[in-house]
């Protein structure tokens, strides 16, 4: 899940905004499967994006963030 969070300041307290789910869509899981995430690496050239880079039972994956205007996330899994 990805949650955006509104920093504070000196008037306020940090806000949640929701989280999200990440859908790996690698088809159905199982209990043996293994899953590590790797932290996450924001784009030089791009402010609003992100990568994470994932391992799915040994088999590497890329997740893409965006943060939105409207401070939600959007994520996609590449293919």
């Amino acid at each position: 899940m990805a949650t955006v969070v509104r920093p504070a300041s000196l008037n306020s307290s940090p806000a949640g905004m929701g989280p999200l789910i990440i859908n790996l869509d690698a088809g159905s899981y199982r209990e043996t499967d293994r899953l590590e995430w790797f932290a996450g690496q924001p784009d030089p050239t791009d402010d609003s994006h992100f990568t994470i880079r994932f391992e799915l039972n040994g088999k590497p994956g890329i997740v893409d963030g965006w943060l939105k205007d409207d401070d939600t996330v959007a994520i996609e899994t590449r293919k």
